[in-house]
């Protein structure tokens, strides 16, 4: 990613415990719900307050250093599409610490996923 702030088009935000994070477009395209449990960065339990905004229609955001975002990772797309559709994609939260997008449980930067269609 480098020194660029990246930007992503988000559907809203969502609260988790005292952390705001941003949902990832991709999320509602896919139909993947986020998770009702996640971390922050330092790995504190975090549980979905299922509050936050909504955009109609989605916006650009540039994220800022300290921002949460939950996005699809190339990993668990790949797992998770394998299974039959009875299985869910599902967020994975992500921390920019000014430079790179990390996951919030592995601390590696983010890859988006390379897909043209769930179905």
């Amino acid at each position: 990613m480098g020194d660029l702030m990246p930007k992503f088009i988000v559907t809203g935000t969502n609260y988790w415990g005292n952390i705001k994070a941003y949902l990832h477009k991709t999320l509602e395209d896919l139909q993947a719900p986020t998770p009702f449990m996640t971390q922050d960065i330092k790995g504190n339990t975090l549980y979905s307050r299922m509050s936050g905004e909504h955009y109609s229609p989605p916006k650009e955001v540039e994220l800022k250093k300290g921002d949460y975002i939950m996005l699809i990772t190339n990993d668990v797309f790949k797992k998770d599409n394998h299974h039959d559709f009875g299985h869910m994609i599902c967020g994975h939260m992500h921390y920019y610490d000014g430079k790179n997008l990390l996951s919030v449980y592995t601390k590696k930067a983010w890859e988006p996923p390379k897909i043209e269609s769930r179905f």
